[in-house]
C-alpha cells in the first residue's frame, strides 16, 4: 500500500497552483509520498514547500482518492485545500520544469492522471469525499514508477508523447469513479 498527498493551493484570485512534472511533462498540484514517521499534513506542507518554495496554510481536507490497481498496490491520495502564505514561486528543478497559477478555465489539458477530477472537486467546494478511481496502470511489466521511467527512456518518444500514448486510455477512463460523501467526526 502506498500513501500520497496533493495540495490544491488557491490564491486570492481563486487561481490554482500547478507544477509541471519533469518525468512526463504533465501538470499537477504539488504533492508526493508520505514519508515514514510523517503525518499527512506534514507531508502536504513539506511537498508543497519542496516543489514550489512557498509556505501554505492547510484549510481543510477535500477527500481521499483510492486506486486499488495501481502498480500492483493499493494507492491512496489525500487532497488538501490550502492558502499560500508566501509568494516567491520557485520550482524544484529535480522534479519540475515549470510552475504557475491558473484560472479554472485556463487549466492545461496535459494533466497527470486523476488531477482533473481532484481539481474539479476543489472548485466544486467538495469536502469530506471518498473517491474510488477504477483505473489500472497501463504497463503489465512495470511494478514501480522507476519501471515506467525505463520504458519511457527506451522509447523514441518525448516525455509528453510517451505519457499521452500510454496513459491516454486511463485518462479516458477517469470518468469511471465512485464518489461518496464521508462524514468525519
Amino acid at each position: 500500500m502506498s500513501l500520497g498527498v496533493n495540495v490544491a493551493v488557491l490564491n486570492d484570485r481563486n487561481e490554482i497552483l500547478l507544477v509541471k512534472r519533469e518525468d512526463f511533462h504533465v501538470w499537477c498540484m504539488p504533492g508526493g509520498r508520505v514519508e515514514l514517521g510523517e503525518s499527512l499534513s506534514e507531508a502536504a506542507l513539506r511537498e508543497t514547500l519542496e516543489e514550489t518554495n512557498i509556505h501554505v496554510q492547510l484549510d481543510y481536507l477535500v477527500g481521499s482518492y483510492s486506486r486499488p490497481n495501481w502498480y500492483d498496490k493499493f494507492y491512496h491520495i489525500m487532497l488538501y485545500r490550502g492558502t499560500p502564505l508566501t509568494d516567491d514561486l520557485i520550482f524544484q528543478k529535480e522534479e519540475c520544469v515549470d510552475i504557475g497559477y491558473f484560472e479554472y478555465s485556463e487549466i492545461p489539458n496535459e494533466l497527470l492522471i486523476g488531477q482533473k477530477q481532484r481539481i474539479d472537486d476543489v472548485f466544486s467546494n467538495k469536502v469530506g469525499i471518498s473517491v474510488l478511481e477504477k483505473n489500472h496502470h497501463p504497463f503489465k511489466d512495470a511494478r514501480t514508477i522507476r519501471d515506467s521511467y525505463d520504458l519511457r527512456n527506451d522509447s523514441s518518444l518525448s516525455r509528453l508523447e510517451f505519457y499521452k500514448k500510454n496513459y491516454k486510455e486511463i485518462q479516458d477512463d477517469e470518468i469511471q469513479t465512485e464518489t461518496k460523501r464521508t462524514i468525519f467526526v
